[in-house]
């Protein structure tokens, strides 16, 4: 039975993960900023519990696409969308889907860590609390079950009470991380999650991520093309707002089927040989 983003209920605990996460499917997205045109007739599918990674030269339309999967775009009166994201088979641009509901279950991690006003607690127990959660032993137990997935208990347990902001970017970005799976979503966004960190605080967010496949769908803009053949089980390049090809990760970087890939994969290899 098909899953559906349901009413917004308040004081509702966050479920625990599903044991089977949804797929994605995008059918004819496009999407308007004001009367420039960003996307083109985008349509793809992200198999349950897999990672796609979203590559392609700056301004082509990555985060933009990640940004229609959980309606961020509701929230700027001058973009138009237009086309269907379904999860799990549920049109989330439908008449009368909640746009709140689909957010629980698509969390979003940004580029660059913002961790909010206040303690390390109060950021992962944040989405709970808007929801209404207020019992102190249950917002514990979210919490801490949200840093441990996010590699950051162990670093923090003895001083939740301590301002956010005192922790490292490494630190933050993790804790980013926690406060978007203390929501239990079942589709996670990651925009350039690592580009703002040092190589050893990238290192172990990759190795948390993968971690999560299986048990989340995973969406994630990159323009590491290394990461992404680190991470990724598929591979979607976009140029101008359009898809150019999605294939599966070996096949996207060995094979790739589109003259336009093999140009950008080319071109990526000189940039990286002149960057050594």
């Amino acid at each position: 039975m098909e899953r559906r983003p349901g009413p917004v209920r308040r004081g509702e605990e966050p479920p625990a993960a599903p044991g089977r996460p949804p797929g994605i499917r995008v059918v004819g997205l496009s999407v308007w900023y004001g009367t420039a045109r960003a996307l083109r007739g985008i349509s793809l599918e992200v198999a349950p519990g897999e990672i796609l990674a979203l590559v392609g030269p700056s301004g082509c339309g990555k985060s933009t696409l990640l940004r229609c999967l959980n309606r961020l775009h509701d929230l700027n009166p001058a973009v138009r969308v237009a086309g269907r994201v379904l999860l799990d088979g549920e049109d989330i641009y439908a008449r009368g889907v909640d746009p709140a509901a689909v957010r629980r279950r698509v969390g979003m991690v940004m580029q660059r860590p913002v961790p909010l006003p206040g303690s390390i607690a109060d950021n992962v127990t944040f989405g709970p609390r808007l929801w209404g959660i207020r019992d102190p032993e249950r917002l514990q137990a979210i919490a801490e079950r949200a840093l441990r997935r996010a590699g950051l208990w162990d670093e923090v347990r003895r001083r939740l009470g301590r301002p956010a902001s005192d922790l490292s970017g490494g630190q933050q970005q993790r804790l980013c991380l926690a406060r978007a799976l203390a929501l239990e979503p079942e589709v996670l966004l990651l925009d350039e999650p690592t580009s703002a960190l040092d190589p050893s605080s990238a290192g172990l967010l990759e190795r948390l991520l993968a971690g999560l496949r299986g048990r989340h769908t995973l969406v994630l803009v990159t323009h590491d093309l290394d990461q992404a053949r680190r991470l990724a089980d598929r591979v979607a390049l976009l140029i101008g707002g359009e898809l150019v090809e999605c294939a599966d990760t070996v096949r996207f970087f060995e094979r790739p089927a589109d003259p336009r890939t093999v140009r950008f994969l080319a071109a990526a290899g000189r940039l990286r040989e002149e960057s050594d």
